[in-house]
């Protein structure tokens, strides 16, 4: 299922002209999965376009690891301080950012973090979209 703000929260942010990525804790399919809800893909296509997508079953290396992330910045041509992880836990997503020093946004659209505190919260993409229009 995709989320209904998903497709306008990923155009808001290509807009913004930030360099994304798809880190997934994922079993050797999001790309497809991607492609075929014509979300996003690598490169140029009828999805938002990614500089980089990372499955995990693809590099053998899973979220809360943070060395998952090694995967994804140095073919973003991206640092850590200044990369900003957008996931839906607290442990496999935000923790795993932060132990990488990466920023870390959970993405809570219904208010249920376990933690609120030490990170930051978004409703959607749409969210990260008007935080990044400073």
């Amino acid at each position: 299922m995709v989320a209904a703000w998903s497709r306008s929260g990923l155009a808001a942010l290509a807009a913004s002209g930030v360099v994304l990525g798809v880190v997934s804790n994922a079993d050797g399919t999001v790309a497809t999965q991607l492609s075929e809800h014509r979300l996003a893909q690598v490169g140029p296509g009828p999805g938002v376009e990614l500089a980089v997508l990372v499955d995990s079953a693809a590099v053998d290396v899973a979220k809360p690891d943070p060395a998952i992330f090694t995967h994804a910045l140095g073919p973003a041509g991206a640092r850590p301080d200044r990369t900003w992880d957008v996931g839906d836990t607290v442990v496999l997503d935000v923790a795993a950012a932060q132990a990488a020093g990466i920023g870390a946004l959970h993405l809570d659209p219904h208010g249920w973090c376990p933690r609120p505190d030490g990170h930051d919260h978004v409703a959607d993409l749409d969210d990260v979209a008007a935080a990044l229009r400073w």
